[in-house]
Parts: structure tokens; sequence; C-alpha cells
């Protein structure tokens, strides 16, 4: 990754060239929504820890990573094991300092203090689906799917066309 000349770390867009970069050699169709603004907000430094609890394809995460060059680190979490395979692809230039952990980010608090991430500089939620979920057919997330699944985490639960042909109408209505 460039390095920026400043003392300050790199530009803002030095690193969203990089992550447009990474994106071309990671199989992902997600591209981070308001990229800039949301690295501006954050105020990164070098040096600084931070937490991406909805890690996703990595595009915000490499964009911390690169603006907290050369010693930040950055806790990623994610629910869905198939976004952390495809940001964990995306972040391996980062090395050790990027640390990715399959949870929920319920669970940030005690995976924070669980990894040395006590008291941090930013957080970042980017709540929502990403175009991969929705591109992904199989994940059930798309109208245009043909199963019916709609879990971010395929481990833990039941797929939603159990759940619509199990439950009766007052269950699926408490649920919803």
């Amino acid at each position: 990754m460039p390095q920026a000349t400043r003392s300050t770390g790199p530009s803002l867009a030095s690193s969203w060239a990089a992550t447009r970069k990474a994106q071309f050699t990671v199989a992902t169709e997600h591209v981070p929504v308001l990229f800039q603004q949301t690295l501006q907000a954050l105020a990164i430094r070098p040096g600084g820890l931070y937490v991406d609890g909805t890690c996703g394809g990595g595009g915000h995460a490499a964009g911390i990573l690169e603006a907290s060059s050369p010693d930040g680190r950055l806790l990623a979490l994610d629910a869905d094991p198939a976004a952390l395979e495809r940001a964990r692809a995306r972040l391996e230039p980062f090395g050790a300092r990027a640390l990715l952990v399959h949870c929920s980010f319920a669970e940030l608090g005690h995976e924070a203090r669980e990894h040395g991430f006590g008291a941090v500089d930013g957080i970042l939620l980017d709540l929502g689906l990403s175009s991969d979920q929705l591109a992904d057919s199989a994940r059930g997330f798309s109208f245009a799917s043909a199963g019916l699944d709609m879990r971010f985490d395929s481990t833990q639960g039941q797929p939603a066309s159990s759940l619509v042909n199990e439950l009766d109408a007052k269950e699926l209505a408490d649920l919803l």
C-alpha cells in the first residue's frame, strides 16, 4: 500500500484508490457506501485502535487500516462467514494489524475486551445488507431467489423457509 508523505497518514484519496484496487483482486461486488465521509467522520489517526462491527467485504476496514498506518489496528467483526472470508482476503496485506472475528456486532463489547481493544478511537457499524448478500441467490435475501434463507449467519438458527412453513400465523406475526 502506498504511504503518504504527511505525518497524519495517507490521504483519503490514496485510501480510496487502494481500496478500489483491492476490490478488483477480491471476489466481491460490494462497494462501501459513503467511504470518504465515513473515514473523515472517524477522524482516523496513525496508531489508532478501531472496530468495524459489520466488516462485510472489508472496504471500510481497508480504508481504516490504510489511514491508520503504519501501526493502527482494527478489530473486524461480522456475523456472515462468507463476508468475513472476503474481508480476510482483502485485508491480508495489512497482516496482524487486522483481526477478524466471526460474531455479531452485538458481541462487540466482549470481543473488544477479549482482544485488547478496551479503549478504541472509533467504531463503525454499517448496518444492513450488502450487494454480495443480495447477489448470492443461495442466501435467500433477494426476491429473485428460489430459496428463502435470510440469515446473515447460516450456521445459526433456521432458514426463513422452515419458519414460514412450520410456524402458525400467530407465531409468524410475533416473529415479524
